[in-house]
């Protein structure tokens, strides 16, 4: 049994944040992290969270789709894992119909995208075979870089070769 208890804020930035640098202002193999602005529910039409949020795609059985589908008209099942139809088409499927519940619900103001770019903390509390775990962590913008070409370094990798 999936539950989720969650809780998100965010911390309004402006400007470029370099996490670590040398003395002469190169980056140190940190990431580029970056505040972003993010797309939130507008809890006054939805109202509770619990009802519009979805576990990960992975892990929704067809049950579970049915009953997130039930729980509320602006669940994030329509747009993470849009039910397949029988019609479906390559002009008309799954995934055009979650575009458009994307569009629309901008456009009636259902999901609403923050005025300013902000780190997003979240602490998420659930249960996995009757034991509650948190987890705790923020959402930021990332720059990607191809593998092995960045600042980025790969711990696990480097780890192993020193075995």
């Amino acid at each position: 049994m999936w539950h989720v208890a969650s809780a998100i804020c965010h911390l309004p930035l402006t400007g470029h944040y370099s996490l670590a640098t040398d003395d002469y202002g190169a980056m140190d193999a940190m990431p580029d992290v970056r505040p972003f602005r993010g797309v939130r529910y507008d809890v006054a039409q939805v109202g509770a969270l619990a009802d519009v949020v979805a576990p990960p795609y992975d892990v929704i059985d067809a049950a579970l789709q049915e009953r997130l589908y039930q729980a509320s008209p602006y669940n994030a099942i329509r747009l993470e894992l849009n039910r397949a139809e029988t019609s479906d088409s390559d002009a008309e499927n799954r995934y055009t119909r979650a575009a458009g519940f994307l569009r629309s619900w901008l456009r009636q103001g259902i999901l609403r995208t923050d005025d300013h770019p902000s780190l997003y903390l979240y602490e998420q509390t659930f249960q996995i075979e009757g034991q509650t775990h948190t987890r705790k962590g923020f959402l930021a913008r990332v720059r990607l870089e191809p593998f092995g070409q960045g600042r980025k370094r790969n711990l696990k990798r480097e780890h192993e070769k020193k075995r």
